[in-house]
């Protein structure tokens, strides 16, 4: 092999599709609580709607992430996509494990979890093939 060869290979393989995927979805993640968090400094949305806030860009992170992934690895989109959801739910628990001020199992973790995983399956179904029928 050339080495052209073995770094496309490396490139588009399962586990960086995933961890790559992960990476695109918390950055989209830190851009949506940076927008939510000026307009509840500014007063234009109340403080309390931020579980609410939290689970939506959980899911929309996710979503994103999962539909990066899939792009890159196109064969499993939706095992990709869910693997996505899976591990940013696990990189969160682990990160509020590691927090002080933080629950382990509070009552967001179920919600959080729900919207990461169903944000990687709706994710995946954006980049499922379709099956292509023949007209005999």
């Amino acid at each position: 092999m050339r080495k052209n060869d073995d770094k496309k290979n490396i490139s588009h393989g399962f586990a960086v599709s995933v961890v790559i995927g992960a990476a695109v979805g918390y950055l989209v993640i830190l851009a949506l609580f940076a927008v939510f968090a000026a307009f509840i400094a500014s007063g234009k949305l109340p403080e309390s709607l931020m579980v609410y806030i939290t689970a939506f860009t959980a899911f929309i992170g996710s979503l994103t992430g999962a539909v990066i992934a899939a792009k890159r690895l196109k064969g499993k989109a939706m095992t990709v996509s869910l693997s996505v959801g899976a591990l940013m739910f696990l990189l969160t628990l682990i990160g509020a494990a590691f927090s002080d001020s933080a629950e382990l199992l509070g009552k967001l973790t179920p919600a959080l979890f729900i919207a990461f995983i169903f944000g990687g399956v709706v994710g995946g179904f954006f980049n499922a093939r379709r099956k292509k029928r023949k007209y005999t």
